[in-house]
């Protein structure tokens, strides 16, 4: 779909609203204590040229993540997720770099079902970024989640 607005839209040498299309995959498999998900995102922008230099090229931006979930005695659960967010490259005057830093993200956590509908986690998440001010960092976390 369209990502601009229409006083945007209309600027430029080769005017348009832009569009964004988006693929995506999931997949889960259990059995027993196993739980395995994983979920693949590819989201493609084309950009209408307001200025040189024109950027022919769609941006890309590629999300996999994998989650293992494994209950270990009733009500708690181990679960471990791995999750890469990419970028494609684009020609500048420069070279080709990605138009984004990549991310790397892996977290490990603890959880507790307190009844059908509410689980209380603890959750350790380390972020490593290939650029940018913020290059890596380490977040703990404890949640609480209800859905009805």
């Amino acid at each position: 779909g369209a990502f601009l607005r229409d006083s945007v839209a209309t600027l430029g040498t080769r005017p348009g609203r832009g569009s964004q299309r988006v693929t995506g995959l999931d997949l889960e498999v259990s059995g027993g204590p196993w739980v395995t998900r994983t979920d693949l995102v590819i989201s493609e922008w084309r950009m209408p040229v307001i200025a040189a230099p024109a950027l022919d090229a769609p941006l890309r931006a590629t999300a996999i993540a994998i989650e293992v979930r494994r209950n270990i005695i009733p009500g708690f659960y181990l679960a471990a997720r791995a999750e890469r967010l990419a970028f494609n490259r684009v020609v500048t005057t420069v070279g080709r770099p990605t138009w984004e830093a990549p991310v790397t993200r892996l977290e490990a956590g603890l959880g507790y079902a307190l009844r059908h509908n509410l689980v209380a986690r603890t959750s350790l998440q380390i972020n490593r970024r290939d650029g940018g001010r913020v290059t890596e960092n380490l977040l703990p976390a404890v949640q609480l989640l209800f859905w009805f």
